[in-house]
């Protein structure tokens, strides 16, 4: 417990003097971030394993399959994201949508990071998507991940992680 008052409070103090919140005269770089993200991570870890009596590695599991790395899936390549992985378009769209979630995907956006595919091939598998439910179009080219796609997309990323190791 106190560990987790101590960098609860070196989190508080990064965020007040790099500039996250407030204005400061340092700017965050992306390694204050990493360690917010994983501070946060561990803080949370630790709430669960003490709230619910459980281990500290089943604790991490919990916070690990909230907190899906799809930085490890997505990357971003200036005016589109791309996958890094082979999958096929309707797990590969379902990954993108994610990246975007909780914004709409715009089918422009999906076409431009399945750029490889064929045009029908793209609509063919959002078509799928939505009549599986994991997918639903909310406006003229707008789509939109459903609670039932959200659920696939973290089995579908932990399946992905697992063959990277």
């Amino acid at each position: 417990r106190l560990c987790t008052a101590r960098i609860a409070r070196a989190m508080y103090t990064l965020r007040n003097k790099r500039g996250i919140a407030h204005k400061g005269a340092i700017d965050p770089n992306r390694y204050d971030l990493r360690f917010l993200y994983a501070a946060s991570q561990w803080i949370l870890s630790e709430l669960i394993r003490l709230t619910a009596g459980l281990p500290l590695e089943q604790a991490c599991r919990l916070v690990d399959e909230v907190n899906l790395p799809l930085r490890d899936l997505v990357q971003d390549v200036g005016s589109r994201r791309i996958v890094l992985e082979e999958l096929p378009a309707d797990e590969e769209i379902l990954i993108l949508m994610h990246s975007w979630h909780p914004n709409v995907s715009r089918t422009k956006d999906i076409l431009a990071a399945l750029h490889r595919c064929a045009r029908s091939t793209v609509f063919n598998a959002l078509k799928r998507l939505e009549e599986r439910r994991f997918v639903e179009k909310v406006g003229r080219g707008e789509w939109v991940l459903t609670y039932r796609g959200l659920s696939e997309v973290a089995s579908l990323v932990k399946r992905c992680l697992e063959r990277q190791e």
